[in-house]
């Protein structure tokens, strides 16, 4: 079935090219078969029962096998915050270490829904302005200078999506090392001229959430990863979540893995913990870890007015299309859910909360691409 949905982080429409360019950095690799035994449970019983439980973990295995996949984490919260968490496979393309529900996972494009809702809550400390203009930021950029911060949030702004620059692809690719500068990237975008004029169409672009992040830095006067600690991450208790490589990269941190289609089939490519190429060119639009858990955790606090006002979520959730404010409208079996998907090289990720139950589906694994709409439609479908 077809969703909509928000493109993927990074592009698609950039995989095959940057298969390409980065051959030279694979290396052969198989995965053996994962058996379902190969799964680890922290369940509440009430939430899933043993039959649910055996067949969400067939369900899943068969998912890891046939998209050769290393390792997948989901957790199921309901309305009252209980939860079902399942990881299964491993942590690692040798199949030497099983992937725990405690291990972290970068969540890629996911992040946009936290700097959405952290900019709402600077907008209700009164820092910000839901139709401020940029010109109040940046105002040597003439080019942006109607675009206001509701533009960036439901990408209506017009400007240049970053991932749209192949040069800067292919020089994360090479430099695995590289830090960018997110000041730098902003410029850049900031000096061509528009697709649109703001507010007169939509079009993704992972440039506006770099600009949100630039923002709640500037008139908080605190780096953007303490920002999410102070407003967010401490104030939840969501201590395995962080903005890597801006605080520095936890233990658990695994790595991700991207499936080389442009030759054998059997050839991968690796993004360590300590590598800051991919995740410095997402800043605030992408760079987020965190684990499944979590993730659904945030999730239902935001859908429980645990974050933010009741009529600042309302905002939120002021759809323009399948558009909202940070946040996506997505087809789950013809259920009409909010979330947002996630892609960065070697992790895949997608959140959805259902408002007709209230139950949150989160789910991240350490491959990109596969199919996950497929996997969320089954999961979603032993629920009812």
């Amino acid at each position: 079935m077809k969703h909509e949905l928000f493109p993927s982080f990074p592009s698609r429409r950039w995989h095959v090219c940057f298969m390409l360019l980065i051959t030279f950095l694979f290396s052969c690799q198989k995965l053996e078969v994962v058996e379902p035994d190969s799964c680890s449970f922290q369940s509440t019983t009430e939430i899933i029962d043993s039959s649910s439980a055996s067949e969400l973990s067939r369900i899943i295995c068969q998912t890891l096998n046939e998209e050769k996949i290393p390792g997948i984490q989901v957790s199921i919260r309901d309305s009252t915050g209980k939860s079902w968490n399942i990881a299964s496979g491993f942590s690692d393309l040798d199949q030497n270490r099983l992937l725990h529900d405690s291990d972290l996972l970068r969540i890629g494009s996911v992040t946009k829904m936290y700097t959405a809702t952290l900019i709402l809550k600077l907008i209700e400390e009164g820092s910000v302005q839901l139709d401020q203009k940029l010109s109040s930021f940046f105002p040597e950029y003439h080019t942006v200078r109607d675009v206001t911060v509701r533009n960036l949030l439901n990408h209506s702004s017009g400007i240049v999506d970053i991932f749209s620059i192949p040069a800067l692809f292919v020089s994360s690719s090479a430099f695995p090392d590289k830090f960018w500068n997110p000041h730098h990237l902003a410029e850049i975008c900031m000096e061509k001229n528009l697709e649109f004029d703001p507010g007169t169409d939509q079009s993704y672009s992972n440039t506006n959430f770099i600009l949100l992040g630039l923002i709640a830095e500037q008139v908080t006067g605190m780096k953007i990863h303490m920002v999410f600690r102070e407003r967010l991450f401490a104030p939840l208790d969501l201590e395995n979540t962080s903005l890597v490589p801006y605080a520095p990269p936890p233990p658990n941190l695994i790595s991700g893995h991207v499936r080389h289609y442009a030759l054998s089939m059997s050839e991968w490519y690796t993004f360590k913990p300590d590598h800051t190429s991919w995740s410095t060119l997402a800043y605030s639009a992408g760079a987020l870890v965190t684990n499944a858990s979590e993730l659904s955790r945030f999730v239902h606090l935001l859908f429980q007015n645990r974050i933010l006002d009741q009529e600042t979520l309302s905002s939120m959730l002021d759809f323009e299309g399948d558009r909202g404010l940070g946040i996506s409208r997505i087809s789950v079996n013809g259920r009409q859910m909010y979330g947002h998907e996630g892609e960065i090289t070697g992790f895949e990720s997608v959140a959805v909360y259902d408002p007709a139950t209230g139950t949150t589906i989160a789910i991240c694994s350490n491959k990109t691409p596969f199919d996950i709409y497929t996997l969320l439609d089954q999961i979603e479908a032993q629920l009812e």
